[in-house]
């Protein structure tokens, strides 16, 4: 979610510090971090489009967001 407008309307996106929510309704950029259990690392995994939250220590992978198709250029 966006941290300034709380929407979920937006996509994952890399960068130089790593993968960040770009929100389509305010343009503000919101850093991706996850937490589990003290010790463990979970971290963002990116396939053709969609991203999962992987745990390699809990052996876990759940989809975390799927960006939507880009429109056609016209």
């Amino acid at each position: 979610m966006c941290k300034a407008c709380q929407s979920s309307n937006g996509s994952v996106l890399s960068g130089k510090y790593g993968y960040y929510f770009k929100c389509l309704a305010c343009s503000v950029n919101t850093a991706i971090r996850f937490t589990c259990q003290p010790g463990h690392t979970p971290r963002l995994r990116g396939e053709r489009g969609a991203f999962y939250r992987d745990c390699p220590q809990c052996a876990t992978s759940v989809m975390y967001h799927r960006n939507q198709a880009a429109e056609p250029a016209k």
